[in-house]
């Protein structure tokens, strides 16, 4: 008995503190005992046959473990649950952690494709093909694997540049590349705009890191076929922290820098002050330093490029929207 007490211990500790009935009575305890343990409000529930071992507020984490639980159908020999896993936004923020921010309604569970779950408030489960195939069960709790998830979601976009931001938010935490959900998305039969959406992740696999970014690409340099930059170009800047800088866009042989402000990463002072520094790091290397902003990206665009044309010394073609 003592060595079943060790092994619930361990799911409790694994599990955030959250454990089913099936496990509890894998671990030797019977419905008696957990009435019991109800009763003295060392667990509380969760959802029917769900506990969690204390009775005060619940963590994200703890109830994502319950929602995976939940849609489970049965257990591994390891008592771990199989056929439900984290997906879409829900699967991102527990892989990132607590800075993902998340877009979803509700926390996002997938269950093999053909079952189904009642509706829970604070929950969505959605059918998945596949599910063991596309599963990450080495952790805990189980959760999609970070191209799948980010591909349904750039699938499930409600345009492109949704698309940008999902994809190159999550690519930034260096745990899955454009290139990974590409490869995800290819994989799939059916896919609704499957040319276009390959196409915007190819973009994020060049470099862009932004809607704004996106937009610039496609339709300032793109469409009036200036161009192409250099995207997301390191730099080394020699102070004493010998820090690493990214310049969003640059043209070698014209030495011109473009750097693309959206507003919520550059409207307070000391992001402002960075900015000046970086600008001011360009002038003494020699290159010229522009800053642009969503109106020279979109309202503007076409007297955006032709003005890069002529710093650029290039020609440039016009577009349906071009006077």
């Amino acid at each position: 008995m003592r060595v079943l007490r060790m092994w619930l211990d361990d799911l409790l500790r694994n599990q955030r503190g959250v454990v089913s009935r099936a496990q509890a009575r894998a671990c030797g305890l019977g419905d008696h005992d957990i009435r019991r343990i109800l009763r003295r409000r060392e667990w509380a529930t969760v959802f029917p046959g769900i506990y969690l071992n204390h009775t005060g507020p619940t963590t994200w984490e703890q109830r994502a473990m319950a929602g995976v639980l939940h849609g489970a159908t049965e257990l591994d020999h390891n008592l771990r649950p199989v056929g439900a896993a984290l997906a879409g936004h829900a699967a991102l923020r527990s892989a990132i952690g607590p800075g993902w921010r998340s877009r979803g309604d509700g926390i996002e569970v997938a269950i093999e494709h053909g079952r189904s779950r009642e509706r829970v408030r604070g929950y969505r489960f959605v059918r998945v093909t596949d599910l063991a195939t596309r599963t990450d069960d080495v952790r805990t709790p189980p959760r999609l694997r970070l191209p799948e998830a980010l591909a349904d979601l750039a699938i499930g976009a409600g345009d492109e540049l949704e698309v940008v931001q999902t994809v190159a938010d999550a690519c930034q935490s260096r745990m899955v590349s454009a290139h990974e959900v590409r490869q995800s998305v290819e994989r799939r039969g059916r896919v609704r705009g499957r040319q276009a959406l390959l196409a915007v992740l190819d973009d994020v696999a060049g470099g862009t890191c932004s809607a704004l970014e996106h937009r610039f690409v496609t339709g300032v340099v793109r469409a009036h076929g200036l161009p192409m930059p250099q995207q997301q170009r390191v730099r080394t800047v020699v102070d004493e922290a010998g820090r690493r800088e990214y310049r969003d866009c640059e043209w070698d042989d014209a030495g011109l820098v473009v750097e693309l402000d959206g507003r919520q990463f550059h409207d307070n002072p000391r992001q402002r002050d960075r900015d000046l520094d970086r600008d001011l790091d360009d002038a003494a290397g020699g290159r010229r330093a522009v800053r642009l902003g969503w109106g020279q990206a979109t309202r503007r665009r076409c007297r955006t490029a032709r003005r890069l044309a002529t710093i650029l010394q290039s020609p440039h073609d016009t577009c349906r929207d071009c006077q």
